[in-house]
């Protein structure tokens, strides 16, 4: 009788901590749980399997936010770039906060030539990862090169290299910001 007095509520709690657990598993990844394969094939640049899996899932029924996520990235792998727009605006109806499909619109933008659209995707990129993310910083530079922006664009540029990004480095040691002596222009003065 005493050992079912503690067994029970033993029983009850392991029952609540389990469900408590499940319940905090954020479904972005259990979603990438089950599309570890597809997910893999991507990764490894395998573009054409993973565009395959992702769009048979999609048929099949399997219609989730990282299915539309992959199936687009696939897309503009492929240079299919409405495609890819089409796949990535499906991802913000299940989720508006993924970054990577700010990201993913702001370089379609951005290669289309599109530079307001894509200043607002790359703004909502940086919004959403806090600002912690070093291509969107870079990213949002280059726009704002080419609409002539040169004193913010070299302040987005200088804070991703802030956080370890070569590239927009690269980008600083280059005219505009730097004169055929290799001296720095004072962006006050020629900006």
């Amino acid at each position: 009788m005493i050992l079912l007095l503690f067994l029970v509520p033993l029983l009850l709690l392991s029952i609540l901590v389990i469900s408590f657990m499940i319940a905090r598993t954020p479904p972005l990844d259990k979603q990438k749980r089950r599309l570890a394969e597809g997910i893999g094939m991507f990764e490894d640049k395998r573009f054409e399997e993973a565009f395959l899996f992702f769009d048979n899932r999609i048929r099949n029924g399997e219609k989730c936010c990282m299915t539309y996520l992959y199936r687009g990235l696939c897309h503009a792998k492929k240079e299919n770039l409405n495609s890819a727009l089409y796949d990535l605006t499906t991802v913000l109806s299940y989720d508006n906060s993924v970054v990577e499909v700010y990201l993913e619109r702001g370089k379609i933008y951005f290669s289309l030539g599109e530079m307001d659209k894509a200043l607002r995707e790359f703004e909502r990129a940086f919004f959403y990862s806090h600002g912690k993310k070093a291509d969107i910083l870079r990213y949002r530079g280059l726009v704002l090169m080419e609409k002539g922006q040169y004193f913010q664009a070299a302040r987005y540029l200088s804070k991703a290299v802030e956080l370890g990004d070569e590239e927009a480095n690269h980008l600083l040691m280059a005219p505009p910001f730097y004169n055929s002596l290799g001296f720095s222009k004072d962006p006050y003065n020629n900006f």
